[in-house]
């Protein structure tokens, strides 16, 4: 168990990470898929089948063809909220008397559009009043996440939607013998859906809103949209849409989006995993072809004009200046798209070796990378960069950008790097074909694209005919004069658009009830579960090694991916500066090469690495074409004997953590984490302990390194994935010095021990500009037996559990109070271990204390709801038995269960705990571990919006200041 909430990822990284995670992942491409089968129902409805039979479960997902950029001019936000609202039910589902229910939502709908005619702020006030006192009366009939909860009682995992500018998509994966169930819920949820609840869910998206505006990159990469895209939906439509828009919306318009977008015509249904496919196109015939055929929505939505040379435009939007370079270039099926992907690799890569990485390398630039655009109608790439700290203008570091594009497009690259890029994105392909979510959503988003997903993956011959000359004159086309330079200089104060807490009456349902639907979804007759039960002795070679060092070797029968996990005993806790070495070393070079020679040398061979640290443990992984596996284990033995980290490298890393740290200190999340962080460990906080920048600074290279070549002394767990023997691997971990001949014992996980308190205190810290605010909510570790665990996983489904758990549905559900909130009992991996339990929420500031109370009140007095008790137990045993871990994963699995004395699946106990489970049990845990413990509370936001006076009733009030917790 981590102290941290949030994993510190290197400085460069950091940012890279949070952009890439608004603009999407680029999905790849590679060889045929022989087992893909797509045909259409009479009614127009699309399937895609790709039957794994290696896969413990099934991936589903219906995806339709509207996004944001679908939404009205006048309405935007409208896919992204017609999203939420089909998980809200239908005529049958949800309710428990639509006759009675149906008047008040046709009032609603009434009100609604009385609300957008309405300009004056008392009027509209009282209309809210109004939909209000009707939303609580129609709360009386509905059963709030009932969708979620069937889901959960067929062992659906992972319930969830996203709304992109291209398309709407809904998805979750279950087992596969309860096929005919999930394709009946699927199929009946875009029946007749019923936007109940529209208020409070109204309540809940501007609380989405609210999350984004805390994140300065959320703001940078909507106005570079705008200026990249001017004309185009892509750039004027979010998928959130605008304040204004949400403050007036129409259930008329939402409905007639919904009746004209959401027909079989219009969509795909996708299913991959551990099924027979000539039973599921039985029973997609039964369940799928009573929808609506409709019409296809239009897809391309018109071209932009090309930029007219260098088009700059500047803003002040971040806590450190950085720059965008836009480029236009194709979207997906285009000729030139797959030459397009070799350009991105060669510019930047996972090995580190790309044009643009070398700008880092070399300490030209902070960071430069690159990411894609992946959208359908137009395609673009970015290139974002950071300049160094001290003395260099955003036009400089431009220019250094330009030169090293420059230098692709004459073609001045040896010709391995090329081999190497093609390569790469092969192997690329195989590595998303293990995952059945990944390969069921590259064939949904080429089908709904209008590319064959029959041939999506087929990459081979095409990369085999290409040379440096196509690739550098692809370069040239795509990354010439015309583009988009976006500046976004230094801003440590934003403004943002305010909403105020409306005061709405909670909709609270009448009793804990279901539907005359539900009881007849109940009664359907499905399979039963074939558990996959892993046999520790067959599925994984264990071999205890001398010294205290295991090495784990498990079979890759799928592709020529090979994965070595390191795992040595030591982490921050022992030596704060593991987690900047991690940095350091990932920089560096090692043996005869400096670090670009060496990156380069890695590219070769299409291997990577990766080093990180943990409170106990350090980490290496090491991953690539196994072809070249004892090449990469000797140059990672260079790395991490003899690392070579020159001044230029120093002073990246310096730089990157001094603006990492700049960044973070500026971040609700980041001060939220290392509060929590404070509340539980004080002192001992990670973040207090970590060395400081000044340290830092007078560190030269071999002493930043040194704690990583010390941890190689202590005992290590090896964890390797592919075809190389046992007998032929061992030596060389040995040879390279990756496995120490007379280690040291590895530390004693739990060595570092949470505060325990005798009275409950409340940490506050004041962040002005904070739209939110940060709830945690942490008690006493408490001890706990591994035979304890079965009656934890209850609690935490019961308690936390997503929609179908206590805690979103009365706070999200009932209240809208927040977007994101949970609450789970956090399970030890070893037995010297305590379990701890820890709650979260994020809540508009003004919404701080009635957030709060409902949360606490939860944990003090929690409401037993006896009849969710059937729903819990199908979960459990549905989702255990196909609860196998995956090949990269599965010897860590077997290590922790051997930590805990268990020399067989622990599942097998785990479900017959589940079939003989009482509600009492769930009652028990609770009385005995968290009802009467006490329960601290760590808050980061907008004070002034908080009634403090208010919070002591929950603990001793302190107001902390920033350095108090996170220096």
């Amino acid at each position: 168990m981590t102290q941290g909430i949030f994993t510190l990822r290197p400085a460069a990284a950091f940012f890279m990470a949070l952009f890439t995670a608004l603009v999407g992942t680029l999905r790849a491409q590679g060889p045929a898929l022989p087992l893909v089968q797509r045909y259409q129902l009479d009614n127009g409805l699309t399937v895609l089948l790709y039957p794994n039979p290696e896969a413990p479960s099934v991936f589903g997902a219906v995806a339709v063809k509207v996004g944001s950029k679908h939404d009205p001019d006048e309405a935007t936000g409208m896919a992204h909220y017609q999203e939420h609202m089909l998980f809200k039910g239908t005529t049958q589902l949800g309710t428990i008397d639509w006759n009675h229910e149906k008047p008040l939502i046709d009032s609603i709908f009434m009100l609604y559009e009385q609300l957008g005619k309405t300009s004056d702020p008392d009027d509209r006030a009282g209309i809210q009043q109004q939909i209000n006192g009707v939303s609580v009366r129609a709360g009386k009939f509905a059963v709030p996440n009932e969708f979620s909860n069937l889901i959960k009682s067929i062992g659906g995992t992972g319930l969830n939607a996203f709304t992109s500018p291209d398309m709407t998509v809904y998805h979750n994966s279950f087992p596969a013998h309860q096929m005919e169930k999930w394709l009946e819920l699927y199929a009946h949820r875009f029946g007749n859906p019923v936007f109940r609840g529209f208020q409070s869910e109204l309540e809940v998206v501007y609380e989405e809103y609210n999350m984004g505006s805390d994140v300065f990159v959320t703001q940078v990469f909507q106005e570079f949209q705008k200026a990249m895209f001017p004309t185009h939906p892509y750039g004027y439509k979010t998928a959130i849409g605008t304040v204004e828009h949400l403050k007036n919306p129409s259930l008329n318009k939402m409905y007639d989006f919904f009746t004209q977008h959401y027909v079989a015509a219009n969509m795909v249904l996708v299913l991959a995993g551990n099924f027979n496919p000539d039973e599921a196109r039985e029973m997609i015939q039964r369940r799928f072809s009573g929808l609506p055929q409709g019409l296809a929505t239009t897809q391309r939505m018109g071209a932009e004009a090309p930029f007219s040379g260098r088009v700059k435009v500047e803003k002040a939007l971040s806590p450190i200046k950085l720059g965008i370079l836009g480029y236009r270039t194709v979207p997906k099926g285009h000729e030139d798209y797959l030459a397009l992907q070799v350009v991105y690799r060669l510019l930047n890569n996972e090995a580190g070796s790309g044009l643009l990485d070398a700008l880092t390398t070399n300490n030209s630039l902070l960071a430069a990378m690159l990411t894609p655009l992946p959208y359908h109608d137009l395609g673009g790439a970015a290139v974002i960069f950071i300049p160094k700290v001290a003395g260099q203008k955003l036009e400089e570091a431009e220019k250094l950008v330009l030169d090293q594009i420059a230098k692709l497009q004459a073609g001045e690259l040896e010709p391995w790097k090329l081999e190497s890029a093609k390569r790469s994105l092969e192997l690329e392909l195989a590595k998303e074909l293990e995952n059945n979510e990944e390969t069921a959503l590259s064939l949904l988003e080429a089908e709904v694209m209008g590319i064959d997903p029959l041939r999506v993956f087929e990459r081979s011959e095409a990369l085999a005919l290409m040379d440096m000359d196509h690739i550098a004159a692809i370069a040239k086309r795509y990354f010439g004069h015309d583009y988009l330079a976006f500046y976004s200089t230094q801003n440590l104060r934003t403004q943002k658009e305010k909403i105020t807490k409306p005061g709405y009456k909670p909709a609270v349902p009448q009793g804990d009830t279901t539907s005359e639907y539900a009881r007849m979804f109940g009664r359907m007759e499905t399979g039963k579960p074939s558990p996959l039960f892993v046999d520790p002795m067959v599925d994984v070679q264990y071999l205890p090694l001398p010294e205290g060092h295991s090495f784990y070797h498990t079979e890759n029968p799928v592709n020529e991916i090979f994965s070595l996990r390191l795992v040595y005993g030591i982490g921050d806790e022992t030596n704060p500066l593991l987690d900047i070495a991690s940095q350091a070393i990932s920089l560096a070079g090692g043996g005869e090469y400096a670090a670009g020679a060496f990156k380069e040398q890695l590219d070769q061979l299409n291997c990577s690495y990766q080093v990180w640290s943990g409170d106990t443990e350090l980490t290496i992984l090491l991953e690539g074409d196994e072809a070249h596996l004892t090449e990469a284990l000797e140059l990672l033995g260079k790395l991490l004997h003899k690392p070579q980290l020159d001044e230029k490298q120093l002073r990246t890393l310096r730089q990157g953590l001094w603006i990492e740290r700049r960044i973070k200190r500026r971040q609700p999340d980041a001060l939220a984490d290392a509060l929590a962080a404070y509340l539980r460990y004080g002192p001992a906080s990670t973040y207090l302990q970590r060395p400081s920048a000044k340290s830092i600074k007078r560190m030269d290279g071999p002493s930043l390194c040194k704690p990583i070549m010390d941890a190689l002394s202590y005992t290590a767990s090896a964890h390797f994935v592919g075809r190389t023997p046992h007998d032929l691997l061992v030596p060389m971990l040995y040879d390279q010095g990756l496995l120490h001949l007379t280690p040291l014992p590895a530390t004693e996980p739990g060595s570092t021990k949470a505060i325990v308190r005798s009275k409950a205190q409340v940490y506050t810290y004041h962040k002005r500009s904070a739209r939110q605010s940060k709830v945690y909510f942490s008690s006493n570790d408490f001890d706990i037996t591994h035979d304890q665990f079965a009656s934890v996983q209850a609690f935490n489904l019961y308690f936390g559990g997503d929609f179908s758990g206590l805690v979103l549905q009365e706070i999200r559900e009932y209240r809208a109070l927040a977007y994101s909130a949970g609450a789970s009992v956090y399970l030890p991996s070893h037995p010297n271990e305590k379990a701890v339990f820890m709650g979260y929420v994020g809540t508009q500031s003004d919404k701080t204390n009635e957030a709060v109370q409902v949360m606490h009140g939860l944990i003090r007095n929690m409401p037993p709801k006896r009849n969710r008790m059937k729903m819990i137990r199908e979960y459990l045993i549905n989702t255990t038995a196909i609860d196998r871990p995956d090949m990269r994963g599965l010897s860590r699995e077997i290590e922790e269960w051997q930590a805990w004395g268990m020399g067989e699946d622990p599942r097998r106990a785990l479900l017959e705990s589940f079939e003989q489970m009482r509600f009492s049990e769930i009652e028990g845990f609770y009385l005995n571990h968290l009802k009467h413990t006490v329960v601290s509370i760590a808050l980061v936001g907008d004070l002034r919006k908080v009634d403090m006076d208010d919070l002591a009733q929950y603990g001793e009030v302190h107001r902390l200041k920033r350095k108090d917790f996170m220096p």
